[in-house]
């Protein structure tokens, strides 16, 4: 948690709120700089515990691990639920100039869907 300026003693929960309420308090919000959720910290853990344990031989089914399966291989899974409330996230946008794609976009960097009021 050190890595996102709280203590040893705080949850990923409440350093994620407080997070958020400083940064709603300045000009721009900025998403993409939130501590992971519960969840997708969970998630980003599976993996390299799954490496490890490749590692030391034991065989684990890797979609058990933080792992999905498509028709290109393996990818991992950022997190199973959404990132806030679906009431919170349709109130969001980005401020994209010149349309909503690639990694220019603070939604996508943020890994959120375009919401109703995103400009493109």
């Amino acid at each position: 948690m050190s890595m996102y300026g709280g203590g040893e003693d705080d949850s990923v929960h409440a350093l994620r709120y407080l997070t958020f309420v400083r940064s709603a308090a300045s000009a721009k919000v900025h998403l993409a700089r939130l501590p992971p959720t519960e969840e997708a910290a969970a998630q980003h853990s599976y993996r390299p515990f799954h490496q490890v344990q490749k590692w030391l031989g034991v065989n684990l089914e890797p979609t058990n691990w933080g792992w999905k399966s498509s028709h290109q291989g393996l990818i991992p899974v950022m997190s199973t639920k959404e990132p806030a409330p679906l009431t919170l996230l349709k109130f969001l946008s980005c401020s994209c100039k010149k349309g909503c794609t690639g990694r220019n976009c603070t939604c996508q960097r943020a890994g959120l869907k375009r919401s109703a009021l995103c400009k493109f």
